[in-house]
């Protein structure tokens, strides 16, 4: 069963009910089976993917560039590899991850060895900037340059979420196992804002809903608690989604008018709603960040743990109340 809310503009949600199934039936029994859906790289993409999934391990994470002409792909070994659709005998950018004898003396920062990379995105337009998680709850930005020729790109990774595994700073108490339950990239709108040089991604551990910019450097906008009302009962879930910048279909000519962006997230049964705006300010000074202000708009509690959620339009998204499981 799924849900579908609607924000009636006043607060609230109004929720309906509708359900699907994707099936088929067996000619030789009428039994019925669950559809597999998948993509088909071309030839030479999916040779040079089995290449680098056999060496790296298998891929665990995927994401597409804005222009749709770039994918990304995060391994299970913690490697990241991007590729350019139209170029696909080598990979466009590699990303390897901190030897595990190197990680207490780092210099710089990245995912462990052997540990999986969950969740991957693209900053913006550019297929040189992505945002990652793995599942031992660190997250990191990756800034690369643009390369010239034979120079080699060089990719700056930046912490944004999380604690490496053997940090020697002691702990007054032994700290909980974490993870990234839910990740998600602030996509670009219709209009252009202030924001779309930010780098803006929100991430929700078990904890902690966090909203990071990621660039010029990293900087953390807004953090959330997880509300007390949670059910403790089950397994916690989480996910969340974003609804970006939208220009209104009816404004005056030359308006600037633009519809804030919006963020929608749940810890297991309960969901909120989320509005993001850039304040304006007096000061034109190109080099400072902008302002942003986080309001809080509407509370919703299921009688279920949400597992996924998605945006149809600025008023209603799809909640989606248990596992789905494909085989």
């Amino acid at each position: 069963m799924y849900h579908c809310l609607c924000d009636d503009r006043a607060g609230n949600f109004q929720r309906y009910h509708f359900s699907f199934r994707l099936q088929s039936e067996s000619p030789r029994n009428n039994r019925v089976r669950h559809k597999r859906y998948a993509l088909i790289p071309t030839s030479k993409l999916y040779s040079c993917l089995t290449i680098i999934a056999v060496e790296h391990g298998a891929i665990s994470a995927l994401a597409v560039s804005a222009d749709h002409t770039t994918i990304a792909g995060g391994h299970d070994s913690g490697h990241i590899f991007t590729w350019e659709l139209n170029k696909p005998s080598q990979p466009f950018l590699h990303i390897p991850p901190l030897p595990l004898d190197q990680v207490e003396g780092r210099k710089t920062d990245g995912h462990v060895e052997g540990v999986s990379v969950i969740h991957l995105g693209f900053l913006g337009t550019r297929h040189t900037a992505l945002v990652s998680g793995d599942d031992r709850g660190m997250a990191f930005s990756h800034l690369a340059t643009r390369g010239l020729g034979a120079v080699r790109r060089v990719v700056k990774t930046t912490r944004i979420l999380g604690r490496y595994p053997f940090d020697a700073t002691p702990a007054p108490r032994p700290r909980k196992p974490s993870s990234v339950l839910g990740f998600s990239v602030l996509p670009l709108g219709n209009l252009q804002q202030a924001t779309d040089t930010m780098g803006l991604v929100a991430l929700l551990t078990p904890n902690l809903l966090v909203i990071v910019s990621t660039t010029p450097i990293a900087h953390t906008q807004y953090k959330a608690a997880k509300p007390k009302e949670v059910a403790t009962d089950s397994a916690l879930s989480g996910c969340l989604a974003w609804y970006p910048f939208m220009k209104p279909k009816q404004v005056a000519n030359g308006s600037k008018l633009c519809l804030n962006a919006r963020l929608v997230y749940a810890w297991s049964n309960i969901l909120t709603l989320l509005e993001l705006s850039v304040v304006e300010t007096e000061d034109n000074d190109p080099t400072r960040l902008p302002v942003l202000d986080f309001r809080p708009k509407s509370r919703f509690r299921c009688d279920e743990a949400i597992v996924a959620v998605q945006w149809i339009n600025r008023q209603v998204f799809f909640v989606d109340k248990r596992y789905i499981d494909l085989f």
